[in-house]
């Protein structure tokens, strides 16, 4: 057997790992926020830990929380959206969306791969928001040309 065979984890035992180290993960940052109440870098992380623990509902608390601490921020605004998906909230999720986009969020390729927004993807008005994006980026474009 050669070292690198060795040191070769399956995925099965990759995703145990993966699991064990989120759960973990999850214990240490609930203590830090009980010792830091409201610390906005805690509570964003525990934002997208929950759902991979499949509490998307805790999930949606946090960002809620987020959501009034950064209300102009449009990250804080998209994974807001996403946790509104993950717990079937879709036109929720489509105005947080929205919200997310006019807020300055631009990044189309992880909008388009982000799991999160898989229940969004299947709707109709989902092409819309993807124009919605696509129109506020060439316009980001054209101002840093000085068009």
């Amino acid at each position: 057997m050669t070292t690198e065979h060795a040191l070769a984890l399956s995925e099965e035992t990759r995703k145990r790992i993966s699991a064990i180290a989120d759960r973990h993960e999850q214990q240490l940052l609930e203590e830090a926020l009980r010792e830091s109440p409201g610390d906005f870098e805690i509570l964003a992380r525990l934002g997208e830990l929950y759902p991979r623990l499949g509490r998307p509902e805790d999930g949606l608390t946090i960002d809620r929380t987020l959501v009034g601490m950064a209300p102009a921020d449009p990250i804080v605004r998209y994974n807001f959206a996403c946790s509104l998906a993950l717990t079937g909230d879709v036109a929720a999720a489509f105005q947080a969306l929205r919200e997310a986009i006019r807020l300055g969020y631009t990044d189309l390729a992880h909008l388009l791969r982000d799991e999160d927004l898989a229940a969004l993807r299947q709707e109709p008005v989902f092409n819309e928001v993807l124009r919605l994006l696509e129109r506020l980026a060439r316009g980001k474009r054209g101002e840093k040309r000085g068009e």
